[in-house]
C-alpha cells in the first residue's frame, strides 16, 4: 500500500515536469534590450521581462539570438514563435497577434533631401 502514494506523487512531478513546454523565441542583438555575453548567455532588459513572463506561463523559452531579417522571416512563417523587440506597424498590425510593449517606443525618423523625389516610405 505503500508504493501507492509515492507512485501517485510522482506521477503528479512528472505531469508538472511536462507541462513546462518549450517555446521558440526568436530575436535579434540590440543591446541594451537583447543580446548575447561574452560567455553566450542571452539577456538585456526585453530578454529578462520575456523570461520571467513566460515563466509565470509554464513556458520555458528558447531564445535564438538571429539577424533581424532571419528572426522576422522565422516569426512570419512558422506558427507559435515568439519574436522581440520587433516595432509595430500599421504594415505588420494582422500579421502578429500583439502581447503588448516591453519598453516604450523610440522615435525613429527618416530624412531624405528635397531634391530626392524618388525616395518614398511605406509604413
Amino acid at each position: 500500500m505503500r508504493r501507492i502514494p509515492i507512485l501517485i506523487i510522482a506521477m503528479v512531478l512528472l505531469g508538472q515536469m511536462a507541462w513546462a513546454e518549450t517555446l521558440p523565441v526568436v530575436t535579434e542583438e540590440f543591446p541594451p534590450y537583447n543580446f548575447t555575453t561574452q560567455d553566450g548567455q542571452r539577456t538585456g532588459a526585453c530578454t529578462e521581462i520575456i523570461r520571467l513572463t513566460l515563466a509565470e506561463a509554464g513556458l520555458d523559452p528558447e531564445v535564438q539570438v538571429l539577424p533581424w531579417a532571419r528572426a522576422y522571416d522565422t516569426a512570419m512563417n512558422n506558427p507559435g514563435v515568439l519574436i522581440y523587440t520587433i516595432l509595430r506597424t500599421k504594415k505588420r498590425e494582422d500579421s502578429f497577434y500583439w502581447i503588448g510593449p516591453l519598453v516604450p517606443a523610440l522615435a525613429i525618423h527618416f530624412y531624405r533631401l528635397a531634391s530626392r523625389s524618388d525616395i518614398q516610405v511605406d509604413w
